[in-house]
């Protein structure tokens, strides 16, 4: 999938090579929704299926941000 950063523009291409990988790695999929987490920085997927909003949430020491991205395949 190729999702836009609603914000800055900035292009990143996810890929969703199986039903249990998502970015390389282990998902969740529900019918509308895929989620995962990396588990080296703790951050955070979600991809709404049907609206295609791609939401990336990253914690640190003050406080993290939360990116919107809206992807297409």
């Amino acid at each position: 999938m190729r999702c836009v950063n609603t914000v800055s523009g900035y292009v990143w291409t996810v890929a969703i090579p199986t039903r249990r990988l998502a970015g390389g790695r282990p998902a969740t999929l529900i019918p509308a929704r895929l989620g995962w987490r990396d588990a080296a920085d703790g951050s955070l997927y979600d991809l709404d299926r049907v609206s295609g909003t791609f939401t990336v949430t990253r914690g640190s020491s003050t406080g993290g941000y939360v990116s919107t991205y809206r992807c297409r395949a």
